[in-house]
C-alpha cells in the first residue's frame, strides 16, 4: 500500500484507524524520528505454538513502501528482535549482515528490508509488564550506537507500544455490539489512538500537538 500521510500538528487518528494503520504511521514516525531507513514491527506469533516462543513480522516500512507481511520470522531468543523480546532490552549490531547473532531475515528478506541492512537496533515492546513483540530499525551505513542513542530508542519503544496497544483495544471495542461501545467525542476522534501519550514523558521528548512524540533532535 502507499505510505500512510504523516499526522499533522493537531490531528488524531480517527476512530476508523485499524490497527494495522496505526502501526504503519508508527514505524513512520519512527523512521523520522531515528533517521533509519527501514522499521519493522514483530508480534509474537499467536499461530505459533502455545508457549509463544516465535515473532513474527506485522508491517515493514521504508522510505518508498510500507507493507503488512508475516515473512519476517525469529524464535524468542534469537535475531536481533527475538534476542531483545526475550532479554526485554535493546539489543544493536553495527552491521546485521556480517552478525552471526542478527538472525537470517536480513539475507533471507533482503527485498523487504531494502538498503537498511547494515546497523540496527531492536527493542522490546511491552504495556502493563506484558511483553508483546518487538520494534526493529535498519540503517543503509554500518555504525555504532552510542549509550544515549539506544537509551532514546528504548523509550520510543516504550511509547509506540503504548500506541499500539491503544488502537489493538480500540479494534475490539469497534468490533462490540453498539450497546456497548464507549461513548466518543463529537470530532468522532478517539483519543486514545493519539500515537503516543505526552503526559509524564521525559524531558528529552519533544512534543507535537497531536500526541506524537520525537524522541532525538536530529537523524541517530
Amino acid at each position: 500500500p502507499d505510505l500512510p500521510q504523516p499526522l499533522q500538528a493537531g490531528e488524531s487518528l480517527t476512530a476508523d484507524e485499524s490497527f494495522e494503520h496505526t502501526a504503519m504511521l508508527v514505524l513512520q514516525q519512527t523512521l523520522d524520528a531515528t533517521g533509519a531507513g527501514t522499521a519493522v514491527l514483530f508480534r509474537i506469533d499467536p499461530d505459533a505454538a502455545e508457549t509463544g516462543d516465535e515473532l513474527s513480522s506485522l508491517v515493514v516500512v521504508t522510505a518508498h513502501q510500507a507493507i503488512c507481511t508475516d515473512e519476517l520470522a525469529c524464535a524468542l531468543g534469537e535475531g536481533l528482535a527475538g534476542r531483545a523480546a526475550c532479554e526485554r532490552r535493546v539489543i544493536w549490531t553495527g552491521n546485521a549482515l556480517e552478525d552471526r547473532q542478527a538472525g537470517d531475515y536480513w539475507h533471507a528478506h533482503a527485498r523487504l528490508l531494502g538498503e537498511g541492512r547494515r546497523a540496527a537496533m531492536a527493542a522490546p515492546l511491552i504495556v502493563g509488564g506484558e511483553l508483546f513483540g518487538a520494534l526493529q530499525v535498519g540503517y543503509a551505513a554500518m555504525r555504532t550506537f552510542r549509550a544515549n542513542e539506544i537509551s532514546e530508542f528504548g523509550k520510543l519503544a516504550s511509547f509506540a507500544a503504548t500506541a499500539l496497544e491503544n488502537a489493538r483495544l480500540h479494534d475490539i471495542t469497534d468490533a462490540a455490539p453498539a450497546n456497548d461501545l464507549l461513548a466518543s467525542d463529537d470530532t468522532g476522534s478517539d483519543p486514545g489512538l493519539q500515537f503516543f501519550a505526552t503526559s509524564g514523558a521525559p524531558d528529552s521528548v519533544s512534543k507535537i500537538s497531536s500526541g506524537a512524540v520525537v524522541l532525538f533532535d536530529g537523524p541517530l
